[in-house]
Order: C-alpha cells, then sequence, then structure tokens
C-alpha cells in the first residue's frame, strides 16, 4: 500500500485531496437520476483529477488559507468541469491584469 501512494505522489496525486474530490463528484452525481454509466464515471474522474490539480491553485487564486484545503477540494470535485471553467476565467483576469503591454 505504501508503495501505491508513493507512487501517486510521485505522478502529482494527493490522495486525501483526491479522495475530497471523489466524495463532492459521489454527491452531485446523486443528486441527478438520468446519467449513464459512462457520463457517471466520466464525472466522478473529472471532479477528483479537478480537485488534485486545481486545489492549491485555486487556494493560490484567491489567497485562501491550508485550513480550506479539503473544502476546496470538494467543492472542485462537486463542480467538475464548470469550475475548471471558472478557474480558467480567473487566470485570464488575473493574466491580463498583469499584462503590461496593455
Amino acid at each position: 500500500m505504501k508503495e501505491i501512494k508513493e507512487l501517486l505522489t510521485n505522478i502529482g496525486m494527493d490522495v486525501t485531496i483526491m479522495i475530497a474530490g471523489l466524495i463532492g463528484a459521489l454527491v452531485m452525481i446523486s443528486k441527478r437520476s438520468a446519467f449513464s454509466i459512462k457520463t457517471t464515471v466520466a464525472g466522478i474522474l473529472t471532479g477528483m483529477v479537478s480537485a488534485n490539480y486545481l486545489t492549491e491553485l485555486v487556494l493560490s487564486l484567491f489567497n485562501l488559507t491550508e485550513s480550506a484545503k479539503y473544502g476546496i477540494a470538494f467543492l472542485l470535485g462537486y463542480g467538475g468541469l464548470k469550475f475548471v471553467e471558472k478557474v480558467m476565467n480567473q487566470i485570464h483576469k488575473t493574466l491580463k491584469g498583469n499584462d503590461v503591454s496593455n
């Protein structure tokens, strides 16, 4: 088991963040009734991956403390691709604001 966790860590996966994202994705999926298996699996994976790779970014972008980490991971899992779009919009606004050529 230790080897699996070490492998996941080496490829940038945080198991606790992914679990928070998984729970958020499961809550979202449970709210809807007419999903195919393919859509359900895609939604769960998207939520987990979004939480894993975007939690630290969201904490930084919105100047949130480390204590918000698992809550943000849950919300990212819950929102999946919708939150990815919101984060991307915020990044574009931030970069545009820092662009000295404007």
